[in-house]
């Protein structure tokens, strides 16, 4: 029997599978995802009718499964109430877990066609990196765990920055971790070895399709091609050293890929790295002559599913599911900020060459007036001041999407899920199935084959 009461989740999202009759259940409160085999599907529909059925030990044994992926919740449970509050306490309240992104320089030696920051010269001096290490000690309350992101501009214009700040992280107790995100130009098997050993475990390097198109979209200062440098350098990274590859989309170069995908192979990159996509988004007046090109919210959807299948089918990488989250990214959170060369600090990526967006300069230990309200204006942001993202049954998964670009436009920030949550669910569902029958073929032929390999030789 069903003791207690029970609703069901406002964030769930049913899928059929059509080719095997199998129902599948995102549950989004919690970023799970239920598979319901044939002979259990109605028992499932029934349950999601009415949560407090119980007249089968199929609706017995589904309901617990329910309870504990948050299919179903506790009838006097509010679960946007609880949204709100996680949000709340993750935009204002500090924790143990701080997040850096750390700009050595904003300079760079790249200029591709649709990057929206300036590229001033300069290092970060040695008094703006004895004010962080000196704002890392002193941060309340202790630091149990410290995350860094090395970001520009290209950070590896100035490894010994990094090298640097690195060596007095780690000299700390606490718990030191650290990515880069980097064009790869100068990430030689050296470099990759090194960044190992300064506890950097992952890069993001961006090639923006088969060699010809990313040389045009992105060269080097100079106009000299990048392609193959890169392409060469991600294939001697040190094999410990995680390398995702970001692919920026417009429409310039959404129906290169397979080609892309051709060069990857043949540079012995399968299974070595991972492929994602993301689409061109002008987000400042620096990059604004890319708008006519860019592809945004259904535009996009329409084809990043198409994409992650190919990359999937090429063996490059699934989609996630899409996860829980109580907020979006850096902006939104209080134990997370940016902090350039000068020592001014930013909540947005997006804001670093932008003086006029800082919101605290560490220079000066000083936040002035106009820092105040850029604060203010991150703080004030929420998913909850717009009547749509509440009613949104994607609310746990996109919480308002980017704040950047929400803020700008006065309503939330719409990501591409709402479009082809389906579609990027069933990816992940093919992708887990594959690993699957993979893990089985292996395990039945490792029981077939002779225990002697060497009877096998001819005599």
């Amino acid at each position: 029997m069903i003791s207690s009461s029970w609703k069901k989740s406002r964030y769930v999202t049913a899928i059929e599978v059509e080719s095997t009759d199998t129902l599948l259940l995102f549950a989004g409160f919690a970023g799970r995802l239920v598979e319901v085999p044939k002979a259990y599907r109605q028992a499932a529909y029934d349950l999601l009718e009415a949560p407090n059925t119980s007249d089968t030990s199929r609706h017995i044994t589904l309901h617990k499964i329910f309870r504990e992926q948050a299919v179903i919740i506790p009838e006097e449970f509010d679960e946007l109430d609880y949204l709100r509050q996680q949000h709340e306490q993750a935009k204002f309240v500090p924790t143990g877990v701080l997040s850096l992104t750390i700009c050595p320089t904003l300079n760079c030696n790249f200029r591709c066609s649709y990057c929206y920051q300036h590229h001033p010269a300069g290092i970060m001096a040695q008094e703006i990196q004895d004010r962080i290490v000196r704002y890392v000690k002193g941060y309340s309350p202790p630091l149990e765990k410290l995350f860094v992101t090395w970001f520009g501009g290209e950070a590896l214009l100035e490894l010994p920055v990094i090298e640097r700040l690195t060596e007095r992280f780690l000299a700390s107790p606490t718990d030191y971790n650290a990515s880069i995100i980097t064009n790869g130009s100068l990430l030689s098997a050296k470099v990759s070895k090194r960044l190992l050993d300064l506890r950097v475990t992952w890069a993001q390097i961006t090639l923006d399709g088969p060699r010809e198109v990313h040389d045009s979209r992105r060269p080097m200062a100079g106009k000299h091609p990048s392609f193959d440098r890169i392409l060469g350098n991600i294939a001697e990274a040190d094999p410990n050293f995680t390398i995702t590859i970001r692919v920026n989309v417009d429409q310039r170069n959404v129906d290169v890929m397979p080609k892309l995908f051709d060069q990857l192979d043949n540079a012995g990159l399968l299974g070595r790295v991972t492929v994602y996509f993301a689409s061109v988004t002008p987000y400042t007046n620096v990059c604004a002559d890319v708008t006519d090109h860019c592809m945004t919210g259904q535009s996009w959807a329409r084809v990043e599913s198409p994409l992650q299948l190919l990359a999937l089918n090429r063996g490059y990488g699934e989609p996630g599911l899409p996860r829980a989250r109580r907020n979006v990214c850096l902006a939104d959170r209080a134990s997370a900020m940016v902090i350039v060369p000068s020592g001014l600090i930013f909540k947005c990526w997006n804001d670093v060459t932008d003086p006029s967006q800082a919101i605290f300069d560490l220079s000066r230990d000083k936040r002035t007036p106009t820092m105040e309200e850029n604060l203010t204006r991150w703080l004030d942001w929420g998913p909850f001041n717009f009547q749509d993202c509440e009613a949104c049954t994607l609310l746990p998964v996109c919480m308002g999407g980017c704040p950047h670009v929400s803020i700008g436009q006065g309503r939330g920030a719409c990501k591409e899920l709402k479009h082809n949550l389906k579609e990027t669910i069933l990816l992940h569902y093919l992708g887990q199935k594959r690993k699957q029958a993979s893990r089985q073929l292996v395990e039945i032929l490792e029981q077939r084959a002779p225990k002697n390999f060497d009877s096998l030789s001819p005599s």
